[in-house]
């Protein structure tokens, strides 16, 4: 009980190893530190139906056998997000203020002259202020990364950094297109690609109020279209077919 009350953050969960046997299956589930005393919800697909079970995780790791009454087909941790955790990169998907919120993203401005200086102040109303903006060559791997600027600067920076490009479903709309997707090392990534200063202007007001959403098309400061990716695959989810 104390746990929940007196510390700050919450647990997050690492499936080391799962393999499936005729007649069960063995796992290895790790935490972050410092450990919490955790009830985990398992989920064991067989070839019968459903089986559900819970495994106390008291310290760092823990290795059980999970007797199973025919052969698993598959195995989830916390199938229904009943435990308080940090989520793992591919349980949700990613939305702007994964980024906006993380005071230890850094922000990297592709654009000159007008359209840069507005992309700056767009950086600073999306992180209140106080945005950490550097070079594409110092921005943080392991931290969220947001890339605002001009439509083909844009395009070329990500393709030079191996990050993900602008969804063909965005491509040619709007006036400006936001969107969001993870880097190689499963961070966060905002990419705000507008055609010009005055189109990454007129997303001053309105793009801040729009957290929640994955991406969106702008005609000038109207968002015409909006919407959230889907969820990828878990790391706590495994097949074992």
């Amino acid at each position: 009980f104390e746990q929940w009350l007196t510390r700050v953050g919450a647990p997050s969960l690492d499936l080391v190893e799962a393999k499936g046997r005729g007649d069960g299956v063995a796992l290895t589930l790790r935490q972050s530190e410092p450990a919490y005393g955790l009830t985990v919800p398992v989920e064991v697909q067989t070839a019968a139906g459903v089986e559900r079970r819970t495994i106390r995780l008291d310290g760092r790791e823990a290795t059980v056998t999970i007797p199973t009454a025919a052969a698993p087909r598959a195995l989830a941790v916390d199938p229904g997000f009943g435990l308080f955790r940090r989520l793992a990169p591919g349980e949700a998907p990613p939305t702007l203020r994964d980024v906006t919120l993380d005071h230890a993203a850094t922000t990297v401005i592709a654009a000159d002259g007008p359209a840069a200086e507005a992309a700056r102040a767009l950086a600073e109303r999306l992180a209140d202020g106080k945005p950490r903006i550097a070079t594409a060559d110092r921005a943080n791997p392991d931290a969220p990364l947001a890339v605002i600027g001009a439509a083909g600067e844009v395009d070329r920076l990500l393709a030079r950094l191996g990050l993900p490009p602008l969804p063909d479903s965005l491509k040619g709309r709007g006036t400006a297109r936001v969107w969001t997707a993870r880097t190689p090392r499963g961070r966060p990534l905002l990419a705000v690609a507008a055609d010009d200063a005055a189109a990454l202007q007129a997303l001053l007001r309105p793009l801040p109020h729009y957290g929640r959403q994955s991406w969106l098309v702008f005609e000038g400061a109207r968002a015409v279209d909006r919407g959230v990716w889907p969820a990828g695959d878990s790391p706590l989810r495994v097949s074992f077919e």
